[in-house]
């Protein structure tokens, strides 16, 4: 990996982030807020930076020189004597030190052994696609514009505009340059992980020891088990705006806590809520819709659990105040039903409960034998299961029990299902369990079990003890008299490269030494080209028609002879063939053949495209790549045939 890049990544993110702290004031969370705030002030930025036109290195140099100045004059004068006197001792404690220094190495040994992962055809390739499309905009000068409208700004490609500029100024190829800055953005969320949960689990009888190695277990149980299927979040999302996201949702939960503790300023507490969660909606209103249901639901229990989780004497203003949000959502809701119109619904994924009962008509929940337990898995049911029997323990910790509540407020209602049909598409549905804090339940109760081994009854240690051999299994694919474990995360903390990055790395290599032009390959293929390479290939993801061609099909159906006829560029046939993991078997997301890409070519197809004069560019290891019609001669490529190597093109003269 390339050190300077990992290094210039952390720095864009956490000095405008420090700057805009600073100005904010005093935090228990200043790591967590430096990072998160980071985020939000390019995100925001972006937005009249897209609109006026400004040159991206004038907007860079602009946020920079500002971020200095705040940092600068905060340190020389008053305000930063103020505040190293309280919030930098406060959080630069020896324990944080320790633990984030094992967070970062930890997952940077990881990533150097396994390294990122982009197993085809997986999300990484769309990301990758939109991070493309930015990259090569970037060479006018300018970001793509956005219209200054709501619906024109509200989750669009602010986090991979990000990734997109690093690559442009590290000068590396953008596949190259993503592995590097998905490897940062992963090491960002894994802190901000671990500084959420470490300020989350402060108590009055646990040691600051107790709370960094109850931190750290939750970063293990993240990496592990959050996600769904076999997929690990932090893997499968490192490219994706949702990672981003996450960071600022645990930074807008710790504020949100604070204000309900009394233990930060309204003023500051409410710019720092608006200033992350409008950033939010900005980068991905889905982490912005979990942060509203989880500030209600935890003032809800906050207000229900009562003393010692809330002063007596700030009681009456909260209970205003939860009022307030219920009112304010209640409105909210009701604009969604009456101007949304939900999208078509026919699927095993939710239940439609008008079938069993005509009176609930329109009504649906998510269907739990799916994505419910495809996001559970049996170490989440394992783990919900011990929280159960662990309430009165587990209420010293509101946000925890506010999180264990969130199916039965969401998915499961079909109200709240009502409601969300009217503003998304019910395919989502399911990733508001992502708001379900399991890795940090499991965390405060393996600690629990810890100390019940010492000087508890024999029927506490070995419930413990259960649990935990129970919970630990279940991160594994393990099989047993016909059942597999297949929604445990490890199918993608494996390493795929061999199914991903490497799959068609020559090829990839060879292409972008050929002047841009368009490529007409097979669907997954596409799938992969279309990020990985500078060149135009039609269409979008990989299935449904929507991307590449199925040269097979349209032989059989007398049309190849015209599209070869009527097209010039790059024809790629990959017919390669490379051992497939269980993951999309596992997932459903995609079929066991879905590398087997030979099935899209008729026989022959190389010698039909010589014959409408195509030359061959590139042949190795069952790839071929040929030049069609006038944009052959533009190419600047002669023509070059290997023998399972690698050749580069030749330059004509």
């Amino acid at each position: 990996m390339q050190p300077l890049l990992i290094l210039a990544t952390l720095v864009a993110v956490f000095v405008p982030g420090a700057a805009a702290h600073v100005l904010l004031g005093r935090s228990r969370h200043a790591a967590l807020m430096a990072g998160a705030l980071g985020y939000a002030v390019w995100v925001i930025s972006q937005v009249p930076v897209r609109a006026s036109g400004i040159a991206p290195g004038t907007w860079l140099i602009s946020v920079a020189v500002v971020s200095m100045a705040v940092l600068g004059g905060w340190w020389l004068f008053g305000t930063g004597k103020r505040a190293r006197s309280g919030v930098l001792r406060a959080n630069s404690t020896t324990r944080l030190i320790i633990g984030s220094v094992l967070v970062v190495g930890g997952w940077s040994t990881y990533w150097t052994l396994v390294g990122g992962y982009s197993e085809v055809p997986s999300d990484f390739w769309n990301h990758l696609t939109r991070i493309r499309h930015q990259f090569d905009h970037l060479e006018s000068g300018r970001l793509i514009p956005y219209d200054l409208t709501l619906s024109q700004l509200v989750n669009r490609d602010y986090v991979h505009a990000l990734h997109a500029i690093l690559a442009r100024e590290s000068h590396l190829e953008l596949l190259d340059s993503v592995e590097i800055t998905a490897f940062a953005t992963s090491v960002i969320f894994l802190l901000a992980t671990f500084w959420f949960a470490f300020a989350l689990f402060e108590q009055d009888d646990w040691s600051p020891w107790k709370q960094a190695v109850a931190a750290l277990l939750v970063v293990l149980f993240v990496w592990m088990s959050m996600g769904i299927g076999p997929f690990s979040f932090v893997r499968y999302y490192a490219l994706a705006p949702a990672i981003v996201g996450f960071v600022m949702y645990y930074a807008f939960l710790a504020a949100w806590i604070d204000l309900i503790r009394g233990s930060v300023g309204v003023g500051a507490g409410v710019a720092r809520l608006s200033l992350l969660g409008a950033a939010m909606l900005l980068t991905h209103q889905q982490e912005f819709g979990f942060a509203v249901v989880m500030t209600v639901a935890t003032l809800g229990t906050y207000l229900v659990l009562g003393p010692p989780a809330v002063p007596r004497e700030r009681r009456k203003a909260l209970s205003l105040v939860f009022f307030a949000l219920v009112v304010l959502a209640t409105v909210a809701s009701l604009v969604l039903v009456i101007h949304g119109e939900p999208g078509p619904i026919g699927s095993a994924k939710v239940i439609h409960l008008g079938r069993h009962l005509p009176m609930l008509e329109d009504m649906f929940i998510l269907n739990p034998a799916y994505q419910f337990v495809q996001v559970y898995g049996v170490f989440g049911l394992t783990v919900t299961a011990a929280a159960l029997f662990s309430l009165k323990y587990l209420a010293r910790f509101p946000f925890l029990v506010a999180g264990l509540l969130v199916p039965l407020l969401t998915v499961f209602n079909p109200l709240f299902v009502y409601i969300y049909l009217h503003a998304a598409k019910y395919e989502t549905l399911w990733r508001m369990l992502f708001v379900v804090p399991l890795p940090f339940i499991a965390a405060v109760l393996l600690v629990r079990y810890i100390d019940s081994f010492r000087g508890k009854t024999a029927r506490s240690r070995i419930v413990g003890a259960l649990v935990i051999v129970v919970a630990t299994v279940s991160l594994y694919p393990v099989e047993y008299a016909g059942f597999r474990n297949a929604n445990s995360r490890m199918g993608s903390l494996v390493d795929t490269k061999t199914q991903g990055a490497d799959w068609l790395a020559d090829v990839v290599t060879f292409l972008n030494q050929v002047p841009r032009q368009t490529v007409y390959t097979d669907p997954v293929t596409s799938y992969v080209l279309r990020g990985a390479t500078r060149h135009v290939v039609p269409g979008w993801k990989f299935y449904g028609g929507r991307s590449g061609f199925n040269f097979a099909r349209l032989k059989s159906n007398g049309e190849l002879g015209s599209l070869l006829a009527s097209e010039t560029g790059l024809f790629v046939v990959n017919k390669r063939v490379v051992p497939g993991t269980r993951n999309g078997v596992d997932s459903g997301h995609w079929g066991s053949n879905v590398l087997d890409t030979g099935r899209w070519y008729p026989d022959g197809f190389g010698e039909m495209l010589e014959e409408q004069g195509a030359t061959l560019l590139f042949d190795s290891n069952a790839v071929r790549v040929y030049g069609v019609g006038a944009r052959r001669e533009a190419s600047g490529v002669q023509p070059v045939r290997t023998s399972g190597a690698l050749s580069a093109p030749a330059s004509s003269e």
